[in-house]
């Protein structure tokens, strides 16, 4: 029986948003690079892709999977869509976070701007996340109006929880939306004091307490408390609120006196 072998190959061209020139190098070949990578994605082999500061040409084989249309589509909308950071790819960025976001939208473009100060082989093996590495600070700028949105993808640790990077107040100014990972400090707390993200260097071994086991010191730890001088700085208010969360009653007023000892001993 006869066989029909048909190849469709079609140039797609699409400007920027009023032929406006914003495709420049550095991020030029990245682009294309991105594009190509949203075609293979879709089966849809590239052989060519080009074009100049105001507009892409896309010379492409397509897959009889796919309606010529949903092509279009994706190419569009994987064009729009540019998540950035702008900062050092340091240790305590989230690798594993940034990965997985990236292969949950694999149709969006994560760009990071800034020096690598860590192995970054987690994330720099996918083809819609792209490391600039560092770039002068006058194109900071730039690369910012390109972003649709800005992250700061922290790991949560005791060395990020009292983080307020400055870059947010950047990313605030240039008009991006921004999702950040870093935990929120806790605000004043409803229990009638001020707790910790985590503990101010060193954790004080609350266990020396009276009549403290690692579990309750456990509870108080979850409460944000790490330290004698919080304890000792309670009023009755936070004795009582903190003796019924932990379940001892007319405890901590003992605990509040032997706080207070312990802590001028460390100081």
């Amino acid at each position: 029986m006869g066989q029909s072998l048909i190849k469709n190959y079609v140039h797609i061209i699409y400007s920027t948003k009023q032929r406006q020139p914003f495709i420049h190098a550095p991020v030029e070949a990245e682009l294309h690079s991105y594009l190509g990578g949203i075609c293979r994605n879709l089966e849809c082999t590239p052989v060519k892709i080009g074009g100049y500061t105001d507009h892409v040409h896309i010379l492409c084989l397509v897959s009889k999977k796919i309606p010529l249309m949903k092509l279009l589509e994706e190419l569009k909308a994987g064009g729009n869509h540019v998540i950035g950071y702008v900062g050092g790819l340091h240790r305590f960025v989230d690798q594993d976070l940034i990965a997985e976001m990236a292969r949950m939208r694999p149709n969006w473009k994560w760009v990071f701007v800034g020096s690598i100060q860590t192995p970054v082989n987690r994330i720099s093996s996918l083809e819609n996340v792209y490391l600039l590495g560092q770039r002068p600070h006058n194109d900071l700028a730039y690369y910012l109006g390109k972003f649709s949105a800005c992250i700061i993808p922290y790991i949560n640790a005791v060395e990020t929880a009292t983080v307020v990077p400055v870059k947010l107040k950047e990313y605030l100014a240039a008009e991006k939306p921004v999702v950040e990972s870093v935990p929120v400090v806790p605000a004043a707390s409803d229990l009638g004091f001020e707790p910790l993200a985590g503990p101010r260097g060193v954790a004080d071994d609350l266990k020396k307490l009276h009549h403290m086991s690692p579990a309750i010191e456990k509870k108080l730890n979850d409460l944000g408390l790490f330290h004698y001088w919080q304890i000792a700085a309670f009023n009755a208010e936070a004795a009582h609120n903190v003796g019924e969360e932990v379940g001892l009653p007319g405890r901590v007023d003992g605990w509040v006196a032997q706080a207070k000892a312990l802590s001028a001993e460390t100081e």
